[in-house]
Parts: structure tokens; sequence; C-alpha cells
């Protein structure tokens, strides 16, 4: 497998197959993350062809894994139509896999339909896993997430209406003292 940078999966996807379709993060700029900063690692997509090796090496050597996540931060933004091809080709390589997740940036999937979410997911796609991180309106701006809660709310009923799976992370400590309580109470509502 061609890995580059660091790799984060979430703990669920611990026994999968980890195929890094992108480098990095495509936001990059949340104050509490420092996964994706090395200055080498601009965040892209990554080439077909390495795409398509370690594909074929998960055929040969991974026979044992029934899951396939997508990594790194935001594999969603995959252009729709190379996403579903990608789909595909591991849908003919390693036909026992039973569930393909990736993470999604929360702009990411605004910027896909519903329609284009549920062809995903007929085309393999059963988990999406998204960084709420916080439903309170100050932090999110403080922590510079890029969102507000009423666009992860828009977004996450999106993946739901496409019938895919939605894992949904929410970060307990991230408010500080200050709005823990307004922090606790808005994001487990």
């Amino acid at each position: 497998m061609h890995y580059q940078g660091n790799i984060i999966r979430p703990p669920s996807e611990a026994d999968s197959i980890i195929l890094q379709v992108t480098v990095g993060c495509s936001h990059n700029r949340c104050t509490f993350c420092g996964a994706y900063r090395d200055p080498e690692q601009k965040f892209h997509i990554k080439d077909e062809r390495i795409i398509d090796e370690d594909i074929a090496f998960a055929a040969q050597y991974c026979r044992r894994q029934q899951t396939v996540f997508l990594a790194d931060g935001d594999a969603l933004i995959i252009p729709q139509q190379r996403l579903l091809n990608l789909l595909a080709r591991l849908r003919d390589s390693v036909p026992w896999v039973r569930r393909v997740s990736l993470y999604a940036s929360c702009r990411t999937l605004l910027n896909r339909s519903s329609d284009e979410l549920a062809a995903l997911k007929a085309a393999g796609l059963s988990r999406i896993y998204m960084g709420l991180e916080s439903g309170h309106e100050e932090t999110l701006a403080a922590i510079r997430k890029g969102a507000t809660a009423s666009e992860m709310i828009a977004a996450g009923r999106r993946v739901r209406e496409a019938g895919i799976f939605l894992s949904v992370t929410c970060l307990l400590g991230i408010a500080g003292a200050q709005y823990s309580q307004d922090h606790f109470h808005i994001s487990c509502a």
C-alpha cells in the first residue's frame, strides 16, 4: 500500500482495509487538529494508478478484511463520477467486502445532492463519518470548523436521506470551561 503522511481512521475501522485515496484534509483549518499540519503534505487526490495498485494489493493480500475505509480527511471531495468508478473497481476487485466508508466534511456533503449521495450508496458507500465537534455556534467559530450548526444538521440530514449510515463525532471538551454547559446541552439535544 502507498501511504503518505498521517493516516487517520475512526476506531470502528480498526480492522478495515485502509485505502488512502486522498492525502490530508481539504479544510485543514480546525484549531484542535494537528493531524495534517505537515507543510510538505498538501491536500490532494491520489493518482488513479496508485489507487489501482493499492486495490490490487488488497485483492491479493487482504482477504480477511470485510470492510474498506477510504482515507484521508475528506475522501468525499473526489468528483462524483470518479468516486463512482472507484466504488465499482472495489466491488469488482474485493467482492467479499461488505462495507465501504469514508470521512466527509460538512462543506463537501453540502456540495452533493441527496440524489448524488444515493447514487454513491447504490454503488457501495455505506457509512460516512462527519466531525460535528460541537453544535454550539461560538465553539464552531472558535475552532474554525468552517460550518455552522445549521449547516451541520443539513449535511447530516442529507446523508440520512440518501440511506447512508451516518456517524457523527462530538468532542466533549472542545468548548472549554466557559461554554462547556452550552456545548453539552446543544450538542446532545
